[in-house]
């Protein structure tokens, strides 16, 4: 998920990458991939609702592990973005009109881009708080 864009999988969240001026793309690449094992190891405790009604036992049982889901994907989250601040990556939002070019490269083309809006002298687009 932190490869470039944290907020990629997730479109309905603003999209955003980590910046660190000059940082180099062994760094960059060592920074990510650790940050992203970190984040990997999340686990959520399972939470069962007990009821005596069959429809609301029913419903919790459909229901718990889409909201489990959703809670270890924002933990995650948070993890990834804690990891790369500390290591001195400030996190910026993408314009929508940055980020629809990137998302057509695949590949070698795509990383490089990433790696170079990482690492640029200048970042682009405005500072997200945590």
């Amino acid at each position: 998920m932190i490869l470039g864009f944290g907020a990629l999988p997730a479109l309905a969240a603003d999209p955003y990458y980590f910046h660190q001026s000059q940082v180099t793309r062994e760094a960059y690449m060592a920074d990510v991939e650790e940050c992203t094992m970190l984040a990997g190891g999340v686990r959520v405790a399972k939470q069962t609702i007990y009821s005596a009604n069959p429809y609301q036992q029913m419903a919790s049982a459909f229901f718990a592990p889409l909201i489990a889901g959703a809670e270890r994907r924002r933990i995650q989250g948070r993890v990834e973005r804690t990891c790369m601040a500390d290591k001195g990556y400030r996190r910026m939002a993408v314009e929508k009109a940055v980020l629809a070019p990137i998302r057509k490269l695949e590949g070698k083309a795509y990383l490089d881009r990433l790696v170079e809006m990482a690492a640029a002298p200048v970042s682009v687009g405005k500072e997200m708080p945590e």
